[in-house]
């Protein structure tokens, strides 16, 4: 607030389609090269359902035993 009522200052920023350099010159980029294979999916592969093992039961009996949950 400046006294005489409240300043905004409001910016805006765009990006430019060809590169500049400081002295005004347009800048070439070179070409991308692709330094792996595309993959033909972004999806995730679906989780595999896990069983537990035989040691990990015994561990979670054993608990709720000594729980006294049985």
């Amino acid at each position: 607030d400046e006294g005489n009522g409240e300043i905004q200052i409001k910016v805006a920023l765009t990006c430019a389609k060809d590169n500049v350099s400081p002295s005004g010159e347009v800048v070439k980029k070179s070409a991308a090269v692709a330094s792996e294979p595309a993959t033909t999916s972004n999806f995730p592969s679906p989780k595999k359902k896990v069983e537990p093992s035989p040691e990990e039961k015994k561990n979670v009996e054993d608990l709720l035993k000594a729980l006294g949950l049985e």
